[in-house]
C-alpha cells in the first residue's frame, strides 16, 4: 500500500501511510540519498493505531534494512521529532506501518513530514570532523590514501586543494596550511 501526500489544516503537507482500516497489511515508503560522514537525518512523525508497549500495530523506520525506531502504534496527535545519524554513502530509508488482524474504527495510520537532512558545516582541511584543522587531519588524510578506507572521514573536506577529487596534492596542500597558515 502506497503512502499518501496529506495536508495539515495549517496548510503543511506531510506523507502518511495507506492502508488505513486493511488488515494484515503494510504501508511502506522509501526513499534513497547519498550521505557524507556527519550527516543527520531528521523528521517529525505521529501514529496512531492499536498498540503500546504489545506491538499489534507497528510502526518502524530503517536505514538500509536496519531498523533505526520500532514502536506499536499509539494514539499520538502530537508530532514528535527524531533525528539519526547517517553513514557515509548511499543511504536507503524506510518508514514502514504494519497491521495485524483488526481493524481501528478511527486513526490507523503513521504519518511523517519536515524529513531533511542536514549537513555539516563544510571546514577546508578537517579531514576527520573535529571542528578544526590539525595534524591528526593530515594524518587521516594519509591513511585513507594509503588504505582506501575513508569511515570517520570527510572527504568533501579532504578535498583541500579544491580540485573536485581526494588524492596526494591534497595531503601536500594539507601539510602546508598546517606549517604556514594559509592554503
Amino acid at each position: 500500500y502506497p503512502w499518501t501526500v496529506m495536508v495539515t489544516d495549517d496548510f503543511v503537507p506531510y506523507a502518511q501511510s495507506g492502508n488505513a482500516g486493511v488488515s494484515s497489511t503494510t504501508s511502506t515508503l522509501t526513499a534513497t540519498v547519498y550521505a557524507v560522514a556527519g550527516d543527520i537525518l531528521e523528521f517529525d512523525f505521529k501514529a496512531w493505531g492499536e498498540g503500546s508497549s504489545t506491538f499489534w500495530d507497528k510502526c518502524s523506520f530503517s536505514i538500509n534494512g536496519v531498523e533505526q525506531i520500532s514502536y506499536g502504534a499509539y494514539n499520538n496527535e502530537d508530532w514528535e521529532t527524531y533525528s539519526v545519524y547517517l553513514p557515509a554513502g548511499v543511504c536507503t530509508l524506510e518508514w514502514s506501518y504494519s497491521k495485524d488482524n483488526s481493524v481501528n474504527p478511527v486513526g490507523d495510520y503513521f504519518a511523517i513530514r519536515n524529513v531533511k537532512q542536514i549537513s555539516p558545516e563544510t571546514i577546508r582541511g578537517d579531514v576527520d570532523n573535529s571542528g578544526s584543522v590539525d595534524i591528526s587531519d593530515a594524518t587521516a588524510l594519509i591513511n585513507y590514501l594509503l588504505s582506501g578506507n575513508s569511515s570517520g572521514i570527510n572527504l568533501e573536506n579532504a578535498d583541500c586543494d579544491l580540485s573536485g577529487g581526494v588524492d596526494i596534492s591534497d595531503a601536500t596542500t594539507l601539510i602546508n596550511y598546517l606549517l604556514n597558515g594559509s592554503w
